[in-house]
This record gives C-alpha cells, structure tokens and sequence, in this order.
C-alpha cells in the first residue's frame, strides 16, 4: 500500500504524484530531482530572500516572504515566491532551475477538485483542495483564484475556520490586496490572537498601505511575546526606517541579524544594513514599498475634511456606502459588512483611537470647537457599530 503521508515533512501526499507537493520529496517512481524543478523544490531557495527594488528595502513577512518585483510587500509563508506580483523567471535568482507544475499533479488536482464538488459538505476534502491549489498558485497564479473560491467554500459552512480565514488573507496578500488581507487577519486573530505569523503578516500590510504607526505597533506586539521573531524584527527595522528613525531602524536590523536563522540571511540583513546607512540612501518617502503618501492639503470645508478621512481609510474607503449629516456636527457613516465585531478589543480600540484622533487635527485645522459625533452605521440592519465622540 503506498504512502499517505510524506516521511520527510509529515505533509499528506496527493494521489498519483510522483514527489511530495509540499517538500518536493522523491516518491517511488518519480523522475530524477534533476531538469525542470518541480512544485515546493524552489521553497527553501526563497526562504529569507531580501530583494531591493528601485534603491528601496525589501520587507520580510510572515514566516519567510520576499518582496514582489513591482515593490508591494509579499508574503509566502515558505513556499515561493509571491504569484500575485506576476513573477517571471528573470526575477528568480541566476541560475534558478525553470518551475513548472508537471502534468501528474494538475491530473491529481483536477481529480481532487471532481470528489470535493461531489461531497459540498466535506470540508476535510474541501480544505485539502484548496491548500493543494494555494501552493500550485505560486507557480500558476490561475489557481489563486480556484484557491479562493475552495476556501470560501469552507468558510460559508464554517465562518470560524482558522485555516480557510488564514489562507484567504494570504491570497489577497499575494494577489496586493492589503484591504481585504487585513480584514481576514482581523477574523483570524479574534479567535487566535497570539499567532506571531499572521499578526506579523496584518502588520506588513498596514505598512504597504503608509500607516507605519500601526505596523510598528503590531511588530511590537510580536516581539514582546517573541523577541527572537526574525521577521518581525527585520519588518520592524524596515518600518522604522520609512518612518525616518534610523538609530531605531539600525537597532532593529542589528537583533535581526542576530536571530537570523542561517548565514544566507544574515549576509542579506548585512546588505539592508549597508544599503540603509548609505549616505545617499534614499529617503523612505521617495516611492519606497511601504512609505507614506505625501500629505494632501486640507479641504477648505469641514465636513468634506471628516468625509474624506472615511473614504481615504485604507479599510472603510473600499466598503464606504455613505456619509449622512444629521446636523452641523453629527454624523452617520454607513459601512457594508465591516468586521467591527470581529475585532480584538486591542485592534479595536487603537482603530477608533486613530479615527478619533484624526477627527481631532480635522477640527484642529478648521478651528472648531464644538463636539462632533459620529455614528458607525451597519446598513445592513442600521445598527451603530460605534460612535466616536471628540
């Protein structure tokens, strides 16, 4: 009777594949390791890879990530290089072998894909679809898609499955999509907070979307559960330098490269050290992945200064259905399907903590003195999610 499971990483083995999917293992039968490299081969070849892009710093995420071609963050959780960015082989490193998903295992998928439609209430079989399909998605971004929908799939039935929420925010990391990786950490870390991985991961996404304060935060978070976390302290190290603290940014770098896990990771933060210190280094700002968009002068109006702190927010703006004014200083703003409940009390807070805040500098710039109220409308029911009240 062959295998179910791989001797080398424990990982469950798919049905007539000629090697382990997820370490690449060489099962009975399979071709040589040699020619065309095969899917989870190239994995630990990405691992801790630091890519500077346009005179910029690379930003490690998660467990092992390396930053896409375009400049966006990426992230892939030991496995390859992110799909979303579009990799093409020019951007592997020299010498890297061609990738290809050999034809055994798009068969297997294909057959893995016809058993779960027929068991729609099997999440067991579900869930292994679409983690077989995120991982062929690195080298075919096509199965990023069919990944998402699978996970959906499990998420419908099972709104609290870690796996699913954990693997749909990765896609949308992979894919750029900051907002909705954001939201799914959220869902992810309410019912497991203390995952060091997936709360580095919501970190780096806030850096790509220039709110280095809040990234800086939950790399902070991290590290004082964990304060050996590479990646954490190599994001930190970044975040801090496109907030223009070098000495911190320097600090940071240098614990990096003390809990670096391996020499080849340790010459790369040596490389981001000599690259940041430069005395021509860029400045953060300068279109660097994760800088903070310049300032945009302030609206003359005051109601239009509140109104665009909503649609500007990097989490409201893409669900925003509407800004109410019940009044000169009282307002509704209606949000579609926000995860407010589903939010840590910590995240939470320090969430309406930054809306109040920059509901402060509005009336501050606008010179205005009286209370102003706003109400965080769910439109589904009309419920107030939260008010803020300044």
């Amino acid at each position: 009777m062959p295998d179910r499971f791989c001797s080398q990483c424990g990982a469950e083995l798919v049905a007539g594949a000629r090697f382990c999917i997820t370490c690449g293992r060489a099962l009975s039968g399979a071709a040589s390791a040699s020619g065309p490299l095969r899917v989870g081969r190239w994995a630990p070849l990405a691992v801790f890879g630091v890519v500077l892009v346009a005179g910029a710093i690379a930003v490690l995420t998660g467990r092992s990530n390396v930053i896409a071609p375009a400049g966006v963050p990426g992230r892939s959780a030991g496995v390859a290089a992110p799909a979303g960015g579009g990799e093409s082989p020019a951007a592997m490193p020299e010498g890297h072998p061609q990738i290809e998903i050999p034809a055994d295992v798009v068969q297997a998928i294909t057959e893995m894909k016809r058993q779960a439609e027929a068991a729609p209430d099997d999440l067991a079989i579900w869930t292994r679809l679409a983690g077989v399909q995120y991982r062929a998605g690195l080298i075919d971004k096509r199965y990023l898609p069919e990944s998402t929908r699978s996970f959906e799939h499990v998420l419908e039935r099972d709104p609290k499955n870690l796996e699913a929420l954990r693997h749909l925010g990765n896609i949308a990391f992979d894919q750029q999509q900051p907002v909705r990786a954001i939201e799914f950490y959220v869902r992810y870390l309410a019912l497991k907070p203390d995952d060091n991985g997936v709360t580095t991961d919501m970190a780096t996404m806030y850096l790509s979307r220039g709110d280095t304060k809040t990234a800086i935060q939950f790399y902070q978070q991290v590290l004082a559960r964990q304060p050996d976390f590479f990646e954490a302290l190599f994001n930190l190290g970044i975040a801090y330098r496109t907030d223009g603290d070098l000495q911190q940014a320097m600090v940071h770098f240098e614990k990096a490269k003390a809990a670096a896990p391996d020499e080849r990771a340790r010459q790369q933060v040596d490389q981001v050290i000599a690259r940041a210190s430069a005395p021509d280094a860029p400045p953060a700002a300068g279109g660097a992945p994760g800088a903070a968009p310049p300032p945009v002068a302030a609206p003359v109006d005051f109601r239009q200064g509140i109104e665009a702190i909503f649609r500007s927010h990097p989490m409201i703006g893409p669900k925003l259905g509407g800004v109410e004014w019940q009044g000169e200083d009282v307002a509704r703003v209606s949000i579609r399907e926000f995860p407010m409940q589903g939010m840590p009390p910590e995240i939470r807070q320090r969430f309406l903590d930054r809306l109040r805040t920059q509901v402060r500098e509005r009336k501050a710039a606008n010179q205005r003195t009286a209370q102003i109220r706003i109400e965080l409308i769910d439109p589904a029911n009309q419920s107030v999610m939260e008010t803020i009240v300044e």
